[in-house]
């Protein structure tokens, strides 16, 4: 069986990097005490191997090409961007193939698939969807980045506006983030069970590109910045004068490590914005708070409140070199998975890879609790995951009809 591709979308509009990858799922990490933001603990744990338990065949085509993750929600549906014609798709100029697919909910109990494609707004042209958003009770939202249909000056400025989706597809609402002048470009977004949104992205301003992260309210204004440990100084402290089309930094640059005083805690790195934010995950729990994990040096998960206090963090620091975060996702009420793997340089599989490994952890403590392994003689095109419970996954793969197959795994 082929291993499908994982994509995925960085660097400013004007330069936006399309890049895919083959991908193998190896071993994983697990969380740590909150307060000492240390590394390992994975090693302690044994693990429990999972074994299909029932399979559903959906009569749709299968993953061999996935967009942006995936999301889930309480009722066991699963959302993903993906197409079964890879190349098809790669082939177009600019990445319009991988910016054009649908993000389609899987209905496992129903066996039928709802498609929220990409929607004409009004005032705005060229959407380019960055990241999708899917919350408890299956309401589906997406970060555009757009251009101004009729813009003040001769050059369209770039805007970013969440969409909310209704449950047939269609757009029901969406709403356009504003940080006053600040040059902004959001990567990845959550929201809150009141309708605010905790954006995550980059900054631009004359030191550079540097991490943000910030509350907004549900009408998309910019309401306060969230101060996390090891990122650049939030928005509120950075100069707000930048001039539209100016002040955009390649995030990769030596401009991109950060203000002066943003010291990082030992043992942590930092790579550019658009891998930290934008290779990373946000969810939020049944307690109302979000839990965003950032794709650094080790990984590293903040909990926030709707206030925008950092509850508490940790470190999810895989067991070996070379591991990096490919999933997570609620796993019940109150546990979370981790999905760690390794992504082979030059975009081909490991055909060497381990086992894959899903790391339950507690939200309370960010304990890893539990360690469970998929042999790779099941595994063989399994994807990804979501989970009904810490003891129930259903993933997501290519069955031997060639059509897209879930199965539910269990202890």
């Amino acid at each position: 069986m082929r291993s499908p591709l994982v994509c995925g979308v960085g660097g400013v509009r004007t330069l936006a990097a399309f890049f895919c990858l083959a991908v193998s799922v190896s071993a994983s990490g697990q969380g740590v005490p909150p307060a000492t933001l240390a590394s390992g603990g994975a090693q302690s744990l044994s693990s429990t191997e999972f074994v299909p338990k029932q399979e559903t065949a959906v009569p749709a085509p299968p993953p061999l090409l996935i967009v942006s993750g995936v999301g889930c929600d309480m009722e066991g549906n699963i959302y993903m961007v993906y197409s079964d014609a890879p190349m098809a798709v790669l082939s177009q100029p600019s990445g319009a193939g991988i910016m054009a697919l649908p993000i389609q909910k899987i209905s496992v109990s129903a066996k039928h698939t709802t498609q929220y494609p990409v929607p004409s707004i009004p005032g705005f042209k060229n959407p380019l969807r960055y990241h999708f958003f899917v919350g408890g009770r299956g309401q589906v939202y997406a970060l555009f980045s757009v251009l101004e249909e009729t813009p003040s000056s001769g050059t369209p400025r770039t805007a970013y506006v969440i969409v909310k989706y209704s449950d047939d597809g269609q757009v029901d609402s969406y709403v356009r983030l504003s940080a006053g002048e600040t040059k902004l470009q959001p990567m990845q977004f959550a929201v809150f069970q009141d309708g605010s949104f905790l954006v995550s992205g980059s900054s631009f301003s004359a030191e550079g590109a540097v991490p943000f992260t910030a509350i907004f309210d549900r009408g998309g204004s910019w309401i306060k910045d969230v101060a996390l440990s090891g990122e650049a100084a939030p928005l509120a402290t950075q100069e707000r004068a930048v001039s539209p089309g100016q002040g955009e930094v390649s995030p990769g640059s030596a401009a991109a490590a950060g203000p002066k005083g943003s010291e990082l805690p030992r043992g942590r790195v930092r790579p550019s914005p658009a891998l930290t934010v934008g290779a990373g995950f946000s969810l939020v729990g049944p307690d109302g708070n979000a839990y965003v994990l950032r794709a650094s040096h080790p990984p590293h998960i903040y909990v926030i409140s709707p206030a925008g206090r950092v509850v508490t963090e940790a470190d999810e620091t895989p067991p070996s070199a070379g591991l990096v975060p490919l999933e997570t996702g609620m796993a019940g009420q109150d546990h979370i998975f981790i999905q760690f793997g390794h992504v082979s340089a030059g975009g081909s599989a490991d055909s060497g890879s381990d086992d894959q490994t899903i790391s339950v952890v507690d939200l309370k403590t960010l304990r890893a609790e539990a360690l469970f392994r998929l042999s790779a003689r099941d595994g063989g095109s399994l994807t990804t995951a979501c989970a009904s419970s810490p003891y129930s996954f259903s993933i997501v793969g290519t069955g031997k009809d060639n059509k897209l197959l879930v199965t539910l795994y269990a202890p």
